[in-house]
């Protein structure tokens, strides 16, 4: 048997995680916790004309849905203080509002222009080109405006009519969309590991910091792609999430009690929240790219391209031939046997030692990694109908023969979907700003 990795063709959220090359690292390296896709909140995704507003991953529920005018968000007032966890009060006789975080008071007035916002070091005034209004019974504000004055992170986008906030900083755009410090910091230790293996020696802060952004930027593909297709979580998924967060409590503060706490500040998360959400969205990553698949015509928006092998192969193995020398003289005379013309499948039959062509008579159809690297290459080097030189792979020598693919056999796996939207990134635009150079790299360089 020939075959090194698992690739990804199961629909189910446990098999993806277990594949994932990145979920084995962690596995090895940090007591099997998964970590950092997309940071997504646990509630579900809708595609409609309505206005969806995400504040740190959690939608806010209007009772009277937000609305556009002249070109400005506007969305009931007291729905979003509170998902600010802003302090909020009405004054009837003047018809005001006053909002307070973080010890930042905003003060508002239907039909007024001006806004007054104070600190203990400062009060100003903004003008407003859109003002509060009443609209159905409940008073709506300009959206970005008063979360921008609290001191939030506000991204509009209009293909999917969605407004994210956080309350990191932004570090980072993507095609004109905010990327935060929340959303980069998990993806510090990945960027790492990736770097560590394409360069010599270790890799800058500021380069690792900049990958990471790129991680992160794809994952704010995942999140727009989840409210176009209308994926979400399912209550099961969010039980799954809650497991794991409590199976790595135990397995962290198994030698001392707050150990978790710290470890999760050393892989990048800054509570259990901002845990939950990643391991949220990692499942809802693998959602959104069985809905690709699965959806005819995204495959090629996204310009999704596998490149398939399929070969045939005489398996002379060291399991039956200790003496290597032995070995590759065998393997030299079937090759010579082969392309003198002999029947290649009588061949197989009567000498190879690899099960599964017993099993696979039309030969194994396979991908960039399904195969040791030694038989992949092999494969590729060929002309369909070419005939290998024995070829050495830690199983034994490979007489390869490459055939044509069987359609049949093709597969699209979620790993796919994800090289499709990491070359979008790639042909996007990404703006590095300035607070990017603060973010803490220093616990794993």
């Amino acid at each position: 048997m020939v075959l090194d990795k698992f690739n990804v063709k199961s629909n189910t959220i446990n098999e993806f995680m277990k594949a994932s090359d990145f979920v084995k690292k962690i596995i090895n390296i940090m007591l099997c916790i998964t970590m950092a896709f997309s940071l997504l909140g646990v509630h579900g995704y809708y595609v409609s004309d309505e206005i969806r507003v995400f504040v740190v991953g959690q939608r806010v529920e209007f009772d009277v849905p937000p609305t556009i005018i002249d070109n400005r968000t506007l969305v009931p007032m007291r729905a979003i203080f509170e998902a600010l966890n802003a302090n909020v009060e009405w004054n009837e006789y003047d018809q005001s509002v006053t909002a307070e975080r973080w010890g930042i008071t905003i003060w508002m007035q239907i039909d007024n222009p001006r806004v007054r916002v104070s600190s203990a070091i400062y009060t100003g005034y903004i003008d407003l080109d859109v003002t509060p209004r009443i609209i159905e019974n409940r008073t709506f504000v300009p959206l970005r405006v008063v979360a921008e004055t609290l001191d939030a992170n506000v991204s509009w986008v209009g293909e999917v009519r969605t407004v994210f906030i956080e309350e990191s900083h932004a570090v980072a755009t993507f095609n004109g969309i905010n990327i935060t410090a929340d959303e980069v910091n998990p993806w510090i230790v990945e960027a790492l590991w990736e770097l560590e293996i394409a360069y010599d020696g270790e890799p800058s802060e500021q380069t690792v910091r900049e990958h990471a952004v790129r991680m992160a930027a794809v994952n704010k593909l995942f999140e727009i792609e989840a409210l176009r297709l209308g994926v979400y979580l399912t209550e099961a998924d969010i039980a799954q999430t809650i497991g794991q967060i409590e199976s790595f409590r135990q397995q962290m503060n198994a030698g001392n009690p707050g150990d978790f706490y710290v470890w999760l500040d050393d892989m990048g998360f800054r509570d259990e929240q901002h845990l939950s959400r990643a391991l949220n969205g990692m499942q809802l990553q693998l959602r959104v790219s069985l809905e690709i698949i699965a959806t005819p015509g995204e495959i090629e928006r996204f310009g999704i391209y596998v490149e398939t092998l399929a070969a045939k192969h005489i398996l002379v193995s060291f399991d039956q031939h200790s003496d290597g020398d032995e070995a590759r003289e065998i393997a030299s005379g079937l090759t010579e046997r082969a392309r003198a013309g002999e029947d290649f499948d009588t061949l197989v039959r009567t000498y190879g030692q690899d099960p599964g062509m017993l099993a696979n008579p039309q030969g194994y159809t396979f991908g960039p990694g399904m195969m040791v690297p030694e038989f992949e290459q092999g494969t590729r080097d060929l002309e369909i109908g070419g005939i290998s030189e024995p070829i050495q792979s830690a199983f034994g020598f490979h007489i390869i023969k490459r055939v044509e693919p069987d359609p049949a056999q093709v597969t699209i796996s979620p790993g796919n979907v994800r090289n499709g939207l990491e070359s979008m990134v790639d042909q996007g635009e990404i703006v590095f700003l300035p607070a990017l150079s603060y973010l803490y790299v220093g616990r794993v360089i």
